[in-house]
């Protein structure tokens, strides 16, 4: 069962508000969040600690066909903030 409050859930007027450090790790080929949305989002993040890493041959769940570079964004990051 398609849950029809869930598609229609716009959260994007709150992005200017999220000011701790945000990492966006975005896949290309991305089909549920096409690629320009997701740098969209980006943009609108109020954070000025914010990174966004495009995975070039991956689309929705790049941790699994990138799952080392995913991995080592997370962890990078991580460590840049703790």
């Amino acid at each position: 069962m398609k849950d029809e409050a869930f598609d229609k859930l716009d959260l994007s007027a709150d992005l200017p508000t999220i000011t701790l450090p945000t990492l966006v790790l975005h896949g290309k080929y991305d089909m549920s969040v096409p690629y320009p949305i997701g740098v969209s989002y980006y943009d609108n993040i109020g954070s000025t600690e914010k990174e966004i890493i495009s995975f070039e041959t991956s689309g929705h769940q790049l941790y699994q066909t990138e799952p080392e570079l995913f991995a080592n964004a997370v962890l990078d990051f991580i460590a840049l903030y703790k």
